[in-house]
């Protein structure tokens, strides 16, 4: 099980498509307490990784909103217009 979910962060961080869904397995029992390090390692990972992506998304999202926004017809610090009359 550890095997199969650390070769899916992987793909993950190499941008590779895990093809399947990964269901929990069931009826395992506790983990065995040699397995625990490992565990945790995989875990911390996990957990930086879902946090890379939600930055990344979040970044994404700004940007897709900024583009599309209007662009400015005249830059901000130039007159629009000149007042010869008055």
């Amino acid at each position: 099980m550890l095997d199969d979910l650390e070769r899916r962060l992987d793909a993950q961080v190499d941008d590779a498509e895990v093809a399947e869904p990964w269901d929990a397995p069931t009826g395992l029992g506790p983990l065995p307490a040699p397995f625990q390090a490992r565990a945790e390692e995989l875990l911390a990972r996990q957990r930086t990784v879902m946090a890379e992506r939600a930055a990344e998304l979040a970044r994404l999202g700004t940007e897709l909103r900024e583009s599309r926004r209007p662009p400015a017809r005249y830059p901000a610090e130039a007159p629009v217009y000149l007042d010869t009359l008055g």
